[in-house]
């Protein structure tokens, strides 16, 4: 089994979708994709989450490693952006920048319905 990052936007997708058998999330992992995240995608998932939801994120998130945000993925974050600036990529946003850091900062591809944000990073890989 490998293992990847899933960005927000693949939880979201499956939390919506009425057939939890077609969502991404439910694809990848049942393919033999142990599942990762970012604390900031447990952050963007929470904040959002109405109180009636909370139970449904809990128990989903409780499946998922966790990883932190530490002076490392920062140390990557910083990296990126002056990347991006220098290239003039256009921003991707600081949640997005730390969840592709923390990608890179594993060794992990990521997973995400938003390729075409993400392409713009160097060193990232996309699944």
């Amino acid at each position: 089994m490998r293992e990847a990052l899933f960005d927000t936007s693949v939880l979201i997708e499956h939390f919506r979708c009425k057939d939890k058998k077609a969502s991404t999330l439910y694809r990848r992992t049942h393919s033999g994709v142990l599942p990762r995240i970012s604390a900031l995608t447990r952050f963007e998932i929470m904040v959002g989450a109405t109180v009636p939801q909370r139970r449904f994120w809990n128990d989903l998130l409780e499946s998922f490693v966790i990883h932190a945000f530490d002076d490392r993925v920062a140390d990557e974050a910083v990296r990126l952006e002056q990347s991006i600036r220098r290239r003039g990529a256009g921003s991707i946003g600081m949640a997005d920048l730390f969840i592709a850091s923390t990608a890179i900062v594993h060794d992990l591809p990521l997973v995400t319905l938003n390729q075409k944000h993400f392409q713009r990073v160097e060193g990232l890989r996309l699944l």
